[in-house]
């Protein structure tokens, strides 16, 4: 079984049209994400991630003896007393912490509030998507998903929290890095080859910077940044 872990605005919907090429995926799902059919026309995500440990390990064999091959969690991710790791293949995508924040900030505050939200605003502000409280706005965002924090979006993130989130990167069998397009050649493991990812994607801003945002930015994600940087090291190892 795969599951791919979802970063908001890092490339997660493109890497789940690529899986979708070559992957069962659970039906119906919502991106992705494995949902539950409401009507005809409508479904919602299954918050799959918050069961018991054993009740998320039953229900995962169930999925894989139907023959489905992945699931995604976009919204949040395992508590560390639910998260699995037998006989699960965990794939993830990071991306710059900053630019991952303006393309978050570019596509949401247009949907959510239907205009052009500051930097700072666009912070302050504590979103829902398919009805489950979110934290992609927020400050290390990476290290908060990867502790199964991602519905608290005011959670204070210290130290523990960022060497326990290492160790669950350490359980990933692909780590993909937007910034090194090389890494995506790692999805040859799980039979997915001859990718091509358009150039833009790994490098354009769609919003104006603002120069003192972004340095108290970095200032305040630093467990983000130590993030990304042992992602990008722990995948060029899986490189080689």
């Amino acid at each position: 079984m795969i599951i791919f872990l979802h970063f908001h605005k890092a490339a997660g919907s493109t890497i789940v049209e690529m899986l979708k090429r070559k992957k069962k995926f659970f039906k119906p799902n919502k991106n992705g994400n494995p949902a539950y059919q409401i009507s005809y026309n409508k479904s919602t995500t299954i918050d799959y991630w918050s069961r018991e440990k054993k009740d998320i390990e039953i229900w995962i064999n169930k999925q894989r003896y139907n023959g489905v091959e992945v699931m995604c969690l976009e919204w949040n991710f395992f508590n560390p007393h639910n998260f699995i790791t037998d006989n699960i293949n965990y794939i993830v995508c990071f991306r710059d912490p900053l630019k991952r924040f303006y393309s978050c900030l570019n596509f949401e505050s247009i949907r959510k509030t239907k205009s052009h939200l500051t930097p700072g605003d666009f912070q302050k502000m504590v979103f829902r998507d398919e009805g489950f409280i979110v934290s992609y706005n927020k400050d290390n965002y990476y290290t908060r998903i990867l502790c199964g924090l991602g519905n608290k979006p005011y959670f204070k993130i210290e130290e523990p929290h960022f060497e326990y989130a290492k160790k669950v990167l350490d359980k990933f069998k692909i780590i993909l890095i937007l910034e090194n397009k090389k890494s995506f050649r790692l999805l040859s493991k799980i039979g997915i080859k001859n990718i091509n990812i358009p150039s833009k994607m790994a490098t354009v801003y769609y919003i104006k910077k603002h120069d003192k945002f972004d340095k108290d930015f970095i200032k305040r994600n630093r467990f983000d940044y130590e993030l990304y940087n042992y992602a990008a090291k722990l995948s060029n190892e899986q490189m080689f």
